[in-house]
């Protein structure tokens, strides 16, 4: 009699890297990412519930569109808001103070008129990462140097 063919099982070991049912998407590819790996264990109470793939996230992209946006810090949002304004002709960003505090600006200072004021409440409303726009605005004139001499902003 001949004996049975043996096989080889690779047996893996239980991984030591794995991520809750609860873990956002941002997470799991940033583990992915920094281990090297192209899949993640999901785990419940110890217990092995799915399993992330490098495919599992392109799929909740393509269907999340914005809602996976990470939030931007208070600081790069008012960064992006005064850059935009300082490349506009019509802003006056000298009499302008913007403040950011948990995704919500404010608006204070002068504006040279209303049409600025609005362009001006669009332009950071449509800003990445904002959630709201407080206008605090003031309509009034404004002196600005030029070249050749001083004049009321709006009024030459």
């Amino acid at each position: 009699m001949t004996p049975a063919p043996t096989s080889k099982l690779r047996i893996r070991p239980w991984p030591r890297r794995t991520s809750g049912e609860t873990c956002p998407p941002n997470e799991i590819a940033e583990s992915l990412e920094k281990n090297g790996i192209k899949r993640l264990p999901i785990v419940h109470d110890g217990q092995l519930v799915g399993i992330a793939s490098r495919a599992n996230l392109v799929q909740v992209i393509a269907t999340s569109g914005s809602k996976l946006d990470i939030p931007l810090s208070d600081l790069t949002i008012r960064d992006k808001v005064l850059k935009h304004l300082n490349s506009q002709r019509w802003a006056h960003t000298a009499h302008l103070n913007v403040t950011v505090n948990g995704g919500v600006i404010d608006l204070w200072g002068l504006a040279a008129s209303e049409a600025e004021r609005h362009a001006i409440r669009v332009a950071a409303e449509n800003t990445p990462g904002v959630r709201a726009v407080n206008d605090r605005l003031t309509v009034g004139a404004i002196f600005v140097k030029n070249d050749r001499a001083s004049r009321v902003a709006g009024k030459q």
